[in-house]
């Protein structure tokens, strides 16, 4: 996590939570510590090493709960032209 001011820093996507309602997010502010974004990068589906981040959690079953996401991307200058896209997938895992 950190604050993406710089393309150069923070090449990619990424994303920061807030709470909407409930108390499962595991919220970080895009503001916080007086960042510019405050942001985590996504796991990259291609990159073996990297793990899945949870964004919502709880032990026992909860139901309204939501959240924002605002998500960011940075390019930086010695990126090739072209056509880029990008997908992310959320797994949700019920509890009963």
């Amino acid at each position: 996590m950190g604050d993406w001011t710089s393309a150069a820093s923070y090449p990619g996507l990424g994303y920061t939570l807030a709470t909407s309602s409930g108390t499962t997010a595991a919220t970080f502010w895009y503001s916080q510590g007086g960042r510019t974004f405050n942001a985590k990068q996504l796991a990259d589906k291609t990159e073996g090493s990297e793990t899945p981040a949870t964004i919502m959690s709880s032990t026992a079953p909860v139901a309204g709960d939501a959240i924002y996401v605002c998500y960011r991307i940075t390019v930086p200058g010695t990126q090739p032209s072209g056509y880029y896209w990008n997908i992310a997938k959320y797994t949700a895992t019920a509890t009963f």
